[in-house]
């Protein structure tokens, strides 16, 4: 029994999966389905940057799940390792939609257009923070509940899958 794990955000550079995409068509044509799809040449931005632009959340996470999604086609296509026997597919946060589009639950194409509009509204939801920032929520001690206090029971029954309510 194995899994396939995919990475989150975080983990691009530029230049990454340029001996990939040198070496193997399969590579290139899914670089260029994935330009043809998002209207942008976003195999220029992973394989020459600039690293500014790459690291926008809006350009990061169609371009990790398309070296991510690569990959994996590349073991399954070229190395003949048939990753369709795993037990499991899961992904850190931005990898759960590899995961999803390696177990066959979305297409290729629908992934780069939601992880566009995803990493765009991320983008857009907080200012752009030099690398060394760090963001906080403040709330008021009165605010939070204890870990150690239980849930009321209504609510434990409302979330229970044996209850039937969702």
């Amino acid at each position: 029994m194995f899994s396939v794990i995919f990475p989150g955000q975080g983990s691009q550079l530029v230049g990454m999966g340029k001996d990939l995409h040198a070496k193997y068509s399969l590579v290139q044509d899914l670089f260029k389905e994935a330009d043809d799809t998002l209207g942008f040449s976003i195999s220029n931005l992973i394989l020459n940057g600039p690293k500014e632009e790459l690291d926008l959340t809006e350009n990061t996470q169609p371009a990790i799940f398309l070296l991510s999604y690569s990959i994996f086609k590349l073991i399954k296509e070229e190395f003949k390792i048939d990753l369709d026997k795993a037990k499991f597919y899961a992904g850190h946060s931005l990898g759960e939609y590899s995961a999803l589009t390696a177990a066959g639950s979305l297409s290729f194409s629908d992934t780069l257009k939601i992880l566009k509009i995803r990493g765009n509204a991320m983008q857009n939801s907080v200012p752009l923070l030099p690398p060394w920032a760090l963001t906080s929520v403040v709330m008021s001690a009165s605010s939070l509940t204890p870990l150690s206090q239980p849930l009321p029971r209504k609510d434990i029954e409302r979330s229970s899958p044996e209850s039937g309510a969702a």
